[in-house]
């Protein structure tokens, strides 16, 4: 018997603990849904060049698997790049709420170059715009961690990264279907779909982050 209840006393913990969990899960999406949305949007759209890339490139200029790899890893470069000596600065110059919108204004930049250059050459300076925009997610992230109470940090950043996964597996599946179906009228379309979003995303982002309601929500995080 002693087993039985201790068995039952096991369980109530473990469905209170998943309760709670939950629970803390709605409160961060009833406390921030507008970022969480252009969080996992900007995610979204992240997934266009990571699907599409090698197909784009092969198609439109004629390149071959040396010419991709170049490119990929010209990209990672530069993204490191920006990772190590710029994100940071942007951010403690002007803040996150900037590098976030810098961010979203280079890579959507990036899409419409992308969506219109005939020269394969033109690729790599677009890398850097491409590069720029890495910075916009991270500093989202702290964006949204200021606004988060410390003890919902760790379900905050377990939640982030479930929606990074779901988009891992969503976009590639969308977006080549996408693809596949515009390729016939113009190989271009997948890139100003992607642009289309973000400028919706920028909106959003310029509603919330450039309005009193994002300081009041830190002030009440703080409280």
């Amino acid at each position: 018997f002693r087993e039985t209840k201790n068995t039952r006393d096991n369980t109530d913990t473990e469905v209170g603990v998943e309760t709670q969990s939950n629970s803390v899960y709605i409160t961060l999406f009833k406390t921030m849904p507008i970022l969480l949305i252009i969080y996992f949007s900007a995610q979204l759209i992240g997934q266009i060049p990571a699907t599409v890339w090698v197909l784009f490139t092969e198609n439109r200029f004629g390149w071959n698997s040396m010419m991709v790899g170049f490119s990929l890893a010209g990209l990672g470069l530069l993204h490191s790049v920006f990772q190590a000596f710029v994100a940071g600065r942007i951010a403690t110059k002007w803040g996150e709420k900037t590098a976030v919108l810098l961010g979203f204004i280079a890579d959507s930049s990036a899409f419409a170059f992308l969506a219109f250059i005939s020269e394969g050459w033109l690729v790599f300076p677009v890398l850097i715009l491409l590069a720029g925009g890495g910075i916009a997610l991270p500093a989202l992230q702290g964006v949204m961690s200021i606004q988060t109470k410390s003890h919902q940090q760790g379900a905050l950043q377990g939640l982030l990264v479930s929606l990074t996964n779901a988009t891992g597996v969503i976009g590639p599946l969308l977006f080549a279907v996408i693809y596949n179906h515009s390729l016939p009228i113009w190989d271009g379309w997948i890139w100003i779909i992607g642009l289309a979003f973000y400028c919706i995303i920028i909106l959003l982002s310029m509603t919330f982050m450039l309005t009193p309601q994002a300081q009041g929500s830190k002030q009440e995080t703080s409280a």
